[in-house]
């Protein structure tokens, strides 16, 4: 079962950030000495109470976080972003992934047929599946590349 996340799945959707971290491909990221908890806390809390949402599994195997804010040069504008999608690697041949990004962008498309959100946003990192966005709706934007210390 997926479902919107509340303030009690904070510990363990801090376990999936963790989980997300450990993954990137950015090494800075992927240091444990560079987390910190309370701060994430706070924000996974804002998301959930409104700058977003956030969808889990019943078992907290899986997220996908999403983020609203104003579009940097056009504040009038609201932009939704994907922030976080990860499920564990041992579940990840099942289909929890799959039903997360639908509830992504069934909610997505709900915010924007209301008018909250004008533009949506979701991406893919080198350890998203490769998926074609485009069947979905979506026109590509940007690749991002990086380089770090």
């Amino acid at each position: 079962m997926i479902r919107l996340a509340t303030p009690r799945d904070i510990p363990g959707l801090l376990l999936i950030v963790e989980g997300y971290a450990k993954e990137n491909p950015i090494t800075a990221l992927q240091r444990s000495t560079n987390h910190n908890s309370e701060y994430v806390a706070q924000l996974l809390l804002e998301i959930i109470v409104g700058r977003g949402f956030i969808y889990i599994d019943h078992e907290l195997t899986g997220a996908i976080i999403a983020y609203k804010t104003p579009n940097i040069w056009s504040p009038k504008l609201y932009e939704l972003h994907e922030l976080l999608w990860w499920v564990r690697p041992e579940r990840r041949q099942g289909t929890i992934g799959g039903r997360l990004w639908k509830c992504f962008d069934d909610h997505a498309q709900m915010m924007m047929d209301a008018g909250k959100v004008h533009i949506v946003c979701t991406s893919t990192s080198t350890i998203t599946p490769a998926l074609d966005y485009g069947k979905r709706g979506y026109k590509p934007l940007s690749s991002t590349f990086f380089r770090e210390l």
